[in-house]
């Protein structure tokens, strides 16, 4: 049962526009605060017991995506507005975008490889048959990402944890996308409570599917990406202690994962410069 005065899940969709719409952003930023407000009532619900774990599952996942594809609308109106008032530094943003591209299109094609093969935990073989199951309609869905939109792929994964809510790879890769969709402003309050509601997601598609390689790759790269440099190496240890696939273990080392985890505890662990007082003798 959906909990009391709440929407349901189905909802109006966050509209990315290539221009520049004030009345746009309005509404973009209405839509952010309903959502973000409804994840917090959902977590406080859930918790006082007022919401079983499925009807919290099939909302939380819900919003979490409506919110991510809100967050990413409401970035590229406030990149419009950068743009028309100075000239935009296209290094930066190439490196940027093409970082998280270049991820996004590796794990596209490694998932995309897996369809038809037997995938970690199901039972079915061979090809894909008119009876998918949840797992291999999953990675049908990470076909669906587009680095522009990421809108048709999050919907595909709330259809399959609507009908399988403890599914480890829609989980997984649901909670990649919503990651990647706040990525070029991680910094914002709002961008915060996403990437918290995706590293949630992961440990449950962990719990979920131990086995499941993708989850635990992407828990560590997750850490990483977050700044959790010591969380990073103790996810990227587990990983490696799980027999991982080699699918998996290519995207680890398409990232130098273990060595940019080293670089970034050393970074973090460098004095801050401080002024040296003398004292009298």
């Amino acid at each position: 049962m959906t909990a009391t005065g709440r929407r349901s899940p189905e909802g109006t969709s966050a509209r990315t526009s290539s221009k520049l719409d004030p009345d746009e952003l309005a509404a973009l930023e209405d839509q952010r605060e309903f959502l973000l407000r409804s994840l917090e009532d959902l977590e406080k619900e859930h918790d006082a017991g007022d919401l079983d774990d499925a009807d919290y599952e099939t909302l939380r996942d819900d919003y979490t995506a409506r919110a991510a594809e809100v967050l990413r609308s409401i970035e590229a109106q406030h990149d419009l507005m950068e743009e028309a008032r100075r000239p935009r530094n296209w290094g930066r943003t190439l490196v940027v975008v093409g970082a998280v591209v270049a991820f996004a299109v590796l794990a596209g094609v490694l998932v995309a490889a897996s369809l038809g093969r037997r995938g970690e935990g199901d039972t079915a073989s061979g090809g894909i048959s008119a009876n998918r199951s949840p797992s291999q309609r999953a990675l049908e869905c990470q076909t669906k990402y587009g680095p522009a939109q990421i809108e048709p792929a999050l919907k595909c994964f709330t259809a399959v944890l609507k009908d399988d809510p403890k599914n480890a790879v829609a989980l997984t890769w649901f909670a990649w996308l919503t990651d990647l969709a706040v990525s070029e402003n991680p910094n914002s309050e709002q961008a915060r409570f996403v990437m918290a509601q995706s590293e949630r997601m992961l440990d449950e598609a962990i719990r979920y599917n131990p086995n499941y390689s993708y989850a635990r790759a992407l828990r560590a790269v997750v850490a990483f990406r977050h700044g959790d440099f010591e969380g990073a190496k103790k996810y990227l240890a587990e990983f490696e202690a799980n027999d991982p696939s080699q699918d998996a273990r290519a995207i680890i080392n398409q990232f130098d994962l273990k060595n940019r985890i080293e670089e970034g505890l050393a970074e973090s662990k460098q004095p801050s410069p401080t002024t040296t007082t003398t004292t009298p003798n």
